[in-house]
């Protein structure tokens, strides 16, 4: 399987603003830590406009039957807190895990099934984020493709190239048609 191509900085927050709909900014001119800081906001715009209708995390009870729970705010500032350090991890983008871990200690972990819970909602959040941005950033690659030059040949050109042989009437074969001698079909 090849490796995922990772977009730069840029090419990330570009593939984000797509995928929320907005503009966040425009990078092109920033130093590469000012890159970074913008990455890391357009991830964590991202994250949050993801996690705001997710108010329940799926629990599985000692019966093995998953239950809805609802989130605490401790639950809720850690999920995103994690996701959002994946999604850099992921794309490359530097960020201080400080403040995850320091969220982590708050969670209550006496219920190991809430916590799994939660751990499987970050999953599932940082998967479909990924999915989502990478698929953006298939659609910028494709647009930009779509904006460079073609590498196709003009009439112009070809009849530039053709010029000798157009000069050049070709008696062996005089029912060749005027597009071919220009060297156009």
């Amino acid at each position: 399987m090849p490796s995922p191509v990772i977009p730069s900085k840029e090419e990330l927050v570009q593939s984000i603003e797509g995928l929320m709909g907005n503009p966040l900014s425009m990078i092109s001119d920033m130093s590469a830590k000012d890159q970074n800081t913008l990455a890391v906001s357009a991830i964590q715009a991202l994250v949050s406009q993801q996690l705001t209708y997710k108010k329940d995390v799926f629990v599985r009870n000692e019966l093995g039957i998953t239950e809805r729970v609802p989130k605490t705010e401790a639950m809720r500032a850690f999920e995103q807190e994690s996701a959002i350090y994946a999604l850099c991890s992921h794309y490359g983008v530097t960020m201080d895990a400080g403040h995850m871990l320091a969220l982590s200690k708050e969670l209550d972990k006496s219920d190991t099934n809430q916590f799994k819970g939660i751990l499987d909602a970050v999953h599932h959040t940082t998967m479909s984020t990924i999915k989502g941005i990478d698929g953006q950033y298939k659609e910028l690659l494709n647009e930009k493709s779509l904006m460079k030059p073609q590498e196709k040949t003009s009439i112009m050109d070809k009849l530039t190239q053709n010029k000798a042989s157009i000069l050049q009437n070709d008696q062996n074969n005089p029912t060749q048609t005027k597009s071919k001698e220009m060297g156009l079909s």
